[in-house]
């Protein structure tokens, strides 16, 4: 039920972006509840979900630049979801806060112009790199040495949480 209810939000969302959802104040409380909610969904769900959010933040965050709290409270949640600081708040999932982030460099991998010869990069795209990415940093290589210390299952989770670091770090560096 809560993957049909997904998808037909996923469905309802494209259908109506470009006409715009309705008034402001309630569509950004919705893009606020989504990216909240995506802290949270467990994978199947995610997946579904994670592409309306990328939809969102093309048009929000890219292109209009008028989501600015959302590089500051993703840094916060990234800094206090479960597998980076346990127990402080265990319903933020790492892996949701890095596919979230991921999905917020995504646009950015192709923004470079190929007919202007020196093109600025995009203030978003600094942001993120020097709020996030620089401090993960560390965090990477806590989830390395947890990958080559653990024989448990939870070696998986942690190989998953380095491949989607290493995504966003190579879409901000390309």
């Amino acid at each position: 039920t809560r993957i049909a209810a997904a998808t037909y939000l996923k469905n309802f969302v494209r259908r109506n972006m470009e006409g715009g959802l309705s008034s402001s104040d309630l569509y950004r409380e919705f893009r606020d509840q989504l990216a909240q909610a995506l802290l949270r969904v467990e994978p199947a769900i995610l997946r579904v979900l994670i592409e309306v959010f990328g939809q969102v933040v093309v048009k929000d965050f890219v292109k209009e630049n008028s989501w600015p709290q959302l590089v500051p409270q993703l840094k916060l949640v990234i800094q206090s979801s479960d597998a980076i600081s346990p127990g402080q708040h265990p319903e933020w999932k790492t892996i949701n806060a890095l596919t979230v982030l991921q999905a917020i460099l995504r646009p950015f991998q192709y923004f470079l112009n190929p007919k202007v010869v020196k093109e600025p990069v995009p203030e978003q795209l600094e942001q993120i790199a020097a709020e996030i990415l620089a401090p993960l940093q560390v965090t990477f290589h806590h989830f390395a040495d947890k990958v080559l210390l653990s024989h448990d299952g939870n070696k998986l989770e942690y190989e998953q949480l380095l491949l989607i670091t290493c995504k966003c770090m190579y879409f901000t560096v390309s």
